[in-house]
């Protein structure tokens, strides 16, 4: 399938939900309820253990009708998620109706483009297992930004969905003095070198983003003077309307 050919009028984006099926099932009951039937949730899905299998199992038989995208975040299992190959339209599907957005893949949907940028760094990998709970691959490569600046639909793009936020968003509410400062740093020289670059590249209008586990929007101008409008979404654990939104791609107007 080419998700090119999907045209969904209204769209849920989805954060964080950290192998939590049961707020999975929540999420996307609310959806199909709300009328939204293609649900994109933004990094941190949680591939660990069963969880691409439950997953499956899921959407196979109990969301048949509705269709499930994830971005890869900052605490994946990649060695699981990468056994599964990217088919010729460059999506790595784990079952007929639920796929992995690599990162640098775009698309469109009725009529919006869209670009895809996984990854983030992990500032509490000091409490983390090397190639088990942590994995270096959680940030971005440079092969990964050459990808996204090739992307087809990158440039000018009406949405990025990401996992991590351009630097030059302010995030309300973020914790001081909880982790260490060598990794504070490195997610910040992250943050502005690679994933800001980006921005400043593609100047995106619309930036939605995970990772930080809060509900926020902000708005930001890239080099040249464009604004883009940012929005971080919460995680599994609070209530459903601080970590999911409805956009509506005919006008961009979100919901709930």
């Amino acid at each position: 399938m080419n998700i090119n050919d999907m045209n969904p009028g209204k769209i849920a984006l989805l954060g964080d939900i950290h192998s939590n099926t049961r707020y999975l099932k929540r999420a996307l009951s609310y959806a199909k309820e709300s009328g939204v039937s293609t649900v994109v949730q933004l990094g941190d899905a949680g591939v660990y253990g069963n969880f691409l299998t439950t997953l499956s199992d899921m959407m196979t038989n109990e969301f048949p009708e509705m269709m499930f995208f994830f971005i890869d975040g900052n605490h994946e299992d990649f060695n699981l998620l990468y056994d599964y190959p990217i088919d010729e339209n460059g999506v790595r599907w784990i079952c007929d109706n639920a796929a992995h957005l690599p990162r640098g893949f775009s698309w469109k949907w009725s009529g919006k483009s869209f670009v895809a940028i996984g990854g983030a760094i992990s500032v509490d990998r000091d409490r983390r297992e090397p190639y088990t709970s942590w994995d270096p691959r959680e940030r971005l490569s440079a092969e990964d930004v050459l990808t996204v600046m090739a992307s087809q639909y990158g440039l000018n793009s009406d949405y990025v969905l990401a996992h991590d936020a351009p630097a030059e968003a302010w995030i309300p509410g973020l914790p001081v003095g909880m982790f260490p400062e060598v990794a504070l740093a490195d997610a910040n020289y992250h943050r502005e070198h690679f994933v800001s670059f980006l921005g400043h590249y593609l100047t995106p209008s619309n930036w939605y983003h995970g990772h930080y586990h809060i509900d926020y929007t902000d708005t930001i101008e890239w080099k040249g003077g464009k604004k883009c409008f940012v929005r971080g979404l919460g995680c599994d654990g609070m209530p459903l309307i601080d970590s999911m939104v409805f956009v509506d791609l005919a006008d961009g107007k979100e919901s709930w």
